[in-house]
């Protein structure tokens, strides 16, 4: 039999399993729905697949997520919603996962996609947003799209220098001096969590592609990749972390303190250029902890 309408509406998810989880807690309190009963409704014959599904160790496919939302009483718009939700998760690229959430957020009503749709999102998406900002600050800048496209690593498209000069404006991110000149400028920009997580995950994996392509595109005395495989337990681990973390501030604090004895502007030391700095700690085998 299938379950009644949740009272939730799909549409303030980014992630099924939350919205899976969500309905599946208000059923069991309001109605006293079993996991066995959820996973009959969705035509599965085991309900620990709908328990893995729901604790992250299984993922849906297009099929099983056509069976969940049918058993959820969805509508075809919100089935379509759901089957975006599921290809989002299952995306690799950075690429592909801004495909997916632009036909997102097509789909929300209005009220949420103003909610959710925010500029921060917008100018974290894509690295070469910030990029463009911190641009406007070497000698010799010209506010000009074909040159800024040229001279960004990735190159970008003049159409996408002049949107992102754009929108850094309409953020505040940049305004213009007496003089007309680009500055930066650093307003505070919010979101809400669910956005600014999407936004700095789709800012790393960009920013990782990027890095994995520059091992071949970019000479090794014009660039510092090194790795370390690690034996530690979970105490080292997290000294690692808090060493990477205050390593970044010192980098952070050593330019500050720079630009600050310099009446708070950028040296022109001569030549000058921009770079990116990841510093990356995953687990290479199941983590015990």
């Amino acid at each position: 039999m299938p379950i009644r309408r949740p009272a939730k509406t799909i549409y303030q998810y980014l992630n099924y399993r939350e919205f899976l989880r969500d309905i599946y807690a208000e059923k069991q309190e309001t109605e006293g729905l079993t996991l066995r009963q959820f996973a009959a409704a969705a035509g599965f014959n085991a309900h620990s697949f709908m328990a893995n599904v729901l604790s992250g160790t299984r993922s849906l496919t297009l099929e099983s997520a056509g069976k969940v939302s049918r058993a959820l009483g969805l509508k075809p718009t919100e089935r379509d919603f759901f089957d975006l939700l599921v290809r989002f998760e299952a995306a690799r690229t950075a690429d592909e996962k801004n495909d997916i959430y632009d036909r997102m957020r097509a789909h929300m009503p209005k009220d949420i996609t103003a909610r959710l749709s925010t500029e921060l999102f917008d100018v974290l998406r894509e690295p070469y947003i910030f990029t463009v900002r911190e641009l406007v600050s070497l000698p010799g800048f010209r506010e000009d799209p074909v040159y800024i496209a040229k001279k960004l690593n990735p190159q970008i498209t003049p159409g996408e220098a002049k949107a992102a000069i754009a929108l850094l404006l309409r953020t505040g991110l940049l305004k213009r001096n007496a003089q007309g000149k680009l500055i930066p400028e650093n307003p505070d920009l919010t979101t809400g969590a669910e956005i600014r997580s999407l936004a700095a995950c789709l800012y790393h994996q960009r920013l990782l592609e990027w890095a994995a392509a520059a091992i071949d595109g970019t000479p090794a005395s014009l660039r510092d990749i090194s790795s370390l495989t690690l034996n530690v337990s979970k105490s080292e681990f997290e000294f690692i972390k808090k060493r990477t973390a205050e390593f970044r501030g010192e980098i952070l604090d050593f330019l500050k303190a720079k630009r600050a004895a310099e009446g708070g502007e950028v040296s022109d030391e001569g030549a000058r250029a921009l770079y990116y700095l990841n510093l990356q700690l995953f687990n290479a085998t199941e983590t015990p902890w």
